[in-house]
């Protein structure tokens, strides 16, 4: 998926983020993709241990973003600004189907 995205020239991102039960120290991390389809809106898909694989064999065409405590961000083709220019928009747009 991750690579049919990049061969697309798609805008995304990657989420890496921690979840873990309350009262244990031992936390798992997550990869998360997001992506956002003018037809369907935002999508986002919780990787499975192939798509991590993949996202790892791919991530030096990804920018990275942020990183902390709480997990990190990686991009393609500029996500945040594509996202920010599209979701009003399809925003407007969906308003007009109610």
């Amino acid at each position: 998926m991750i690579k049919k995205f990049i061969k697309e020239n798609k805008p995304f991102a990657i989420v890496k983020y921690y979840e873990w039960l309350k009262g244990t120290k031992e936390r798992n991390e997550t990869y998360e993709l997001i992506s956002f389809d003018v037809k369907y809106g935002r999508q986002s898909y919780v990787l499975d241990r192939n798509l991590v694989a993949e996202f790892f064999s791919v991530k030096d065409k990804l920018t990275f973003v942020v990183s902390n405590s709480d997990g990190a961000v990686w991009e393609f083709n500029d996500f945040k600004e594509f996202y920010t220019k599209v979701k009003s928009k399809y925003a407007l747009r969906r308003s007009d189907k109610f």
